[in-house]
């Protein structure tokens, strides 16, 4: 269990690095395993220990045991609470570092601080509407190993011990502190996805954008009285609530379709059109809910229910080789960047008016090889 767990041959530096980037986080979960362990210890030594005295004692009344037997299991009982407590030690800690396989990662201050000025970032251009499966298979191992990633993606901000997303609000650019909850449930979804066969792969074309659903009642009393000038609270407050959903719009850039609008006479291909609406709930479950709207040309669902609304900009997510977290797929582990900046429309970064409203997102040049139409969510 320990060799599974990667703990057996584990140093004292080594286990410091895997919280050098999580102090906030982890302290109080750090606290409560001491707790934990200082308590069972106790109990458990307690408990042996006086198992053990009375059946010594047993034998010494019936005259079984020597004086020098009686004090060897009386130093064999001596050590039992040490024992005991390394052992609790080894498996808390390897709990611990399980639980947080990020920050077990010694390049993790690498891939996660600011990016660069001239660090490659992913535009439209990068991709184009009516892959196949397989050209899609083919495009997303390219983009995968190109260092191209998502601009003003997630970073560590190692002076505040948090992670963070930028976004312009008020007329400037701000942090948008985000919390493990939300990571996690991003990270989860996409395993789920992946592992359930929902998705193939994770950017723009397939697993790429997700809408919010906030909680009506939380968006009536808190979140509608946001100023339009501190926008970033919005998002700073959302994707923390634990009523929070999250809409992924799945095979965004798959051809599913033929001419008439009739779905493809291909088994995988029909999976992927019926199964394209996700939605995950804001916790590390991975549990994940499959909507349709048949209504729509592209089966678009925009509304789920009564309790949550509908908030069209979310966020993007990309696979990244050099990506700021990790998600497991088949016993590999890649990784992802988080961003809530919609892709460029240029490779230079420079935005030309492409916002995700719905199903698709099209460049104005490329409206007719959109095969949602103009089929979008309001």
């Amino acid at each position: 269990m320990l060799h599974q767990i990667g703990c057996m041959n584990l140093e004292p530096d080594q286990f410091c690095r895997f919280f050098s980037v999580e102090k906030a986080d982890v302290v109080e979960r750090i606290r409560a395993g001491l707790l934990l362990i200082s308590v069972n210890s106790v109990i458990l030594e307690r408990r042996y220990r006086g198992i053990f005295y009375r059946m010594v004692s047993v034998m010494s009344a019936r005259g079984k045991l020597s004086d020098r037997s009686r004090a060897t299991s009386v130093s064999i009982v001596g050590s039992l609470r040490g024992f005991l407590l390394r052992l609790f030690i080894v498996f808390t800690l390897c709990g611990l570092a399980h639980a947080y396989p990020d920050t077990a990662d010694p390049t993790l201050d690498e891939r996660c601080t600011a990016p660069d000025d001239d660090e490659p970032v992913l535009g439209y251009q990068d991709f184009r509407w009516g892959y196949s499966a397989r050209e899609m298979d083919e495009r997303f191992g390219e983009i995968y190993h190109s260092g191209k990633r998502l601009m003003d993606r997630a970073r560590w901000n190692e002076s505040e011990a948090r992670y963070e997303l930028t976004m312009k609000s008020g007329g400037k650019k701000v942090a948008v502190p985000i919390t493990r909850r939300f990571i996690d449930s991003v990270r989860s979804h996409i395993e789920t996805a992946l592992n359930l066969g929902y998705v193939r792969h994770v950017f723009f074309p397939d697993m790429g954008h997700a809408h919010l659903l906030i909680d009506q009642t939380f968006y009536d009393e808190v979140i509608r009285h946001v100023p339009v000038g501190q926008s970033h609270d919005v998002y700073v407050r959302v994707l923390d609530h634990p009523e929070t959903r999250y809409l992924y719009h799945t095979a965004e850039q798959l051809k599913m379709l033929d001419e008439q609008h009739r779905v493809l006479a291909d088994k995988y291909l029909g999976w992927r059109y019926y199964t394209r609406n996700l939605v995950g709930r804001n916790d590390d479950e991975g549990r994940i809910e499959i909507h349709r709207n048949l209504d729509s040309l592209g089966n678009t669902v925009c509304k789920v229910n009564s309790q949550h609304r509908y908030w069209s900009s979310g966020f993007h997510v990309s696979a990244s080789k050099d990506g700021c977290f990790s998600f497991r797929h088949r016993d590999e582990v890649r990784r992802f960047d988080i961003s809530l900046r919609d892709l460029p429309a240029f490779y230079d970064g420079s935005d030309a008016v492409a916002v995700i409203a719905g199903a698709s997102v099209v460049h104005s040049s490329d409206r007719s090889a959109d095969p949602w139409g103009i089929h979008t969510c309001q």
